[in-house]
């Protein structure tokens, strides 16, 4: 038997009733029940209720149309207006993944796991403001794959009063807590045992609009007024030494980071490369540094080349390569101020 989107229907082994909301495959669908919550069900263990699509109650359809942006979440429930990660515990002891938009905005979001070097999709999708979305169900051995986590969001409501930015967020979990009693407890809107992982707490702007909060920060540190340079007896060179006060340099060869990357790949070294640049470069801006000199050696020209993708995404700096007298062409030296 086959089942359209909307049809109601009966479970054939358990005494309860609900309306298809999602095609799963040829054997399976999702089945809403009358509380609200999506179950996935073989499609042999369903019978029709009502045939005529017709008879439908129109209330019912409309319910059925919003179930693909996600289930409400009872205003009564006191919890932060806020968008949450949900790992819940399911009956064969599996975890299932929920997105929580508990938000007064309808918000569509995209979210990524890194997996061998690579931030791969995990679910991408439009979910109403004050709902929440069954991702999918994860065996333990496959939750190794949430330790770092990207998920972005944009307000897609009709209508706003402000501009509203996309926000991407970096969640870092330690994945023994999916193992630990302790990091479950009750979640009223799924009533399931779940860790609950609040996406907001270091939600960030796009890089753009960092960098201009970054460069305001800096401009707007009060001015004292210059001391006056006592006199100088004898020719002393001071231009060599004043321009090396405002230089930084910073080298990336892994080995000279200080940080562990034995049995790592390739893609992933390159990663920590890149997060050490990123770190100097913004600590630099705050030092008030006038350029900085990255050394990242020749190789193959990867990290050149997304070292120079990292700088594109600033605003406001310039670079170029450096010196090759001192440093070949293994280096790129970057203009922090004009």
């Amino acid at each position: 038997m086959n089942f359209n989107l909307g049809d109601k229907v009966s479970f054939l082994n358990e005494a309860l009733d609900g309306v298809v909301s999602k095609i799963i495959n040829e054997t399976s669908v999702e089945v809403t029940t009358t509380d609200g919550f999506g179950i996935p069900v073989l499609i042999e263990e369903l019978v029709r209720i009502d045939n005529d699509i017709e008879s439908v109650d129109r209330t019912n359809l409309i319910k059925t149309k919003n179930i693909s942006k996600g289930f409400h979440i009872p205003t009564r429930l006191s919890i932060e207006k806020k968008t949450y990660l949900c790992f819940a515990k399911s009956q064969n002891q599996d975890k299932d993944l929920y997105i929580l938009n508990n938000t007064p905005f309808a918000q569509y979001y995209v979210l990524r796991i890194q997996k061998l070097g690579e931030w791969v999709l995990v679910y991408s999708g439009q979910i109403a403001k004050q709902s929440y979305m069954f991702v999918r169900s994860y065996a333990d051995k496959d939750l190794n794959n949430f330790s770092k986590l990207l998920i972005d969001s944009i307000n897609v409501d009709f209508s706003c009063k402000e501009r509203e930015l996309p926000k991407s967020s970096e969640l870092k979990v330690k994945v023994q807590k999916f193992f630990k009693e302790s990091s479950f407890s009750e979640i009223p809107i799924l009533e399931k045992n779940a860790m609950l992982i609040d996406t907001t707490r270091i939600l960030k702007p796009n890089q753009v609009e960092k960098n201009v909060e970054l460069k305001n920060a800096v401009s707007s540190i009060p001015k004292t007024k210059p001391l006056k340079r006592p006199k100088v007896v004898g020719k002393i060179d001071l231009k060599m030494e004043k321009r090396k006060r405002n230089r930084g340099e910073l080298d990336l060869h892994v080995e000279k980071l200080k940080v562990t990357f034995r049995g790592k790949s390739n893609a992933e070294i390159v990663q920590m490369q890149l997060d050490a640049a990123k770190s100097f470069i913004d600590n630099s801006i705050l030092a008030g540094k006038r350029e900085i000199i990255l050394v990242h050696g020749v190789g193959n020209g990867r990290l050149k080349e997304e070292l120079h993708k990292l700088l594109n995404g600033y605003y406001g700096i310039k670079y170029e390569q450096a010196d090759s007298r001192n440093y070949g062409d293994g280096a790129t030296l970057v203009h922090l101020k004009g």
